[in-house]
């Protein structure tokens, strides 16, 4: 998957978050807070996406704006299980 990995990646991509924000239409410093959180709002994947092909990144696609979410999603047995240590280290059942 090369290094686009994170939404902080695909955001580095650009000059400054400035430069991002302008080709999305939005400020910089909303596009500093998505980097800050390692996120891009899926609403503006479109045109996170239309933005990047324009500046020839043409390996930020919709497909890969999705797997990096769903990586970051931990699997749903995994928080499962955090849930239930979490109960038995306060004494509560799960």
């Amino acid at each position: 998957m090369d290094d686009l990995d994170t939404f902080t990646n695909v955001i580095d991509l650009w000059p400054n978050a400035v430069a991002m924000g302008n080709d999305v239409g939005e400020t910089g410093l909303t596009v500093r807070a998505w980097k800050r959180r390692n996120s891009i709002p899926g609403e503006k994947w479109l045109r996170v996406v239309e933005a990047a092909r324009r500046r020839g990144f043409e390996n930020v696609t919709l497909e890969r704006l999705a797997k990096i979410a769903q990586a970051r999603k931990a699997p749903d047995s995994i928080t499962a299980i955090s849930d239930e240590m979490s109960a038995e280290l306060i004494g509560h059942p799960a």
